[in-house]
């Protein structure tokens, strides 16, 4: 085996792996809801996008359409995790400011 064949060879088990991560990601990601499971879903388009140009796959806005479908994904995972059920499968109250503690000398004096 030549030195190309082998690096093809080493190449095509990782991209299998990474793939493999991927797809485990989009996945999983269902844990956290609707969401979220979308956004494994559009993250997982986002990288076979860029699996496309790689290979030598253009078409005109490509790069327009992997930045979109990237960012969306993104969002849509960051808010899914941020709003995650709790165990009972309710949604998280979100949190309401602590109250401060005294700034000034006076006012720890007189409370």
């Amino acid at each position: 085996m030549g030195p190309q064949a082998l690096a093809g060879t080493r190449l095509g088990i990782a991209v299998g792996v990474y793939a493999s991560a991927l797809l485990t990601m989009a996945l999983t990601a269902r844990v956290l809801g609707r969401g979220a499971a979308w956004g494994g879903s559009v993250f997982l388009g986002s990288d076979l996008l860029v699996g496309l140009g790689a290979a030598g796959v253009e078409f005109t806005g490509r790069g327009v359409l992997v930045m979109v479908t990237y960012t969306a994904a993104l969002a849509l995972l960051v808010t899914a995790f941020t709003e995650r059920p709790t165990i009972n499968g309710s949604r998280r109250p979100r949190r309401k400011p602590r109250a401060r503690a005294p700034t000034t000398l006076a006012a720890a004096d007189s409370g």
